[in-house]
């Protein structure tokens, strides 16, 4: 299994990396499960290790892109990071590991009870913005750190390129 895959979006395609818990002989897909939704302009899929459901997941990758024609960067940045605040509640530290005029890297974690940790990746190509979440919860600390390593590693391999052009109907 190479490091990354590959999918493609209105305007762009984008390389992100594989998913960050699997490790030796596990390191294969078919040992996770995926789901999609998509609507005009929006497209978001989650994969989770097989055992697990997307409502308790205990790792897990979500990649979503929108294509909004007249938002800016700035706006988008900052809607999804304060989603991400309201959905940790009181209990959220946001740390900026990345911020570049094309796309930024926060570490996040939140919950006291249920400690969850991981990385966000958001970026922008033309009109096309983009968001790659590697997520853990209640990991022990030394997969934790595992995680953090990897979900890193794969942070620095996502490319956002030129790719499919979207034009609108008259």
């Amino acid at each position: 299994m190479s490091g990354t895959e590959i999918v493609s979006m209105p305007a762009m395609s984008m390389t992100y990396p594989v998913l960050f818990w699997l490790k030796g002989a596990d390191a294969t897909t078919d040992n996770t499960h995926s789901h999609t939704r998509q609507k005009a302009g929006f497209l978001a899929y989650a994969h989770a290790p097989k055992g697990q459901d997307f409502d308790r997941w205990q790792s897990s990758l979500g990649i979503s892109t929108l294509y909004a024609p007249g938002n800016t960067w700035p706006q988008f940045s900052k809607a999804v990071q304060e989603g991400y605040a309201s959905a940790c509640g009181k209990n959220v530290q946001i740390d900026v590991v990345q911020d570049a005029a094309d796309h930024r890297v926060l570490h996040l974690r939140c919950g006291k009870d249920e400690h969850q940790e991981g990385y966000l990746y958001l970026g922008v190509l033309k009109s096309t913005f983009v968001t790659v979440y590697q997520g853990w919860r209640n990991a022990s600390p030394a997969d934790a750190e595992r995680y953090r390593t990897a979900a890193l590693q794969g942070v620095e391999r996502i490319r956002l390129e030129p790719g499919m052009n979207v034009l609108p109907m008259p």
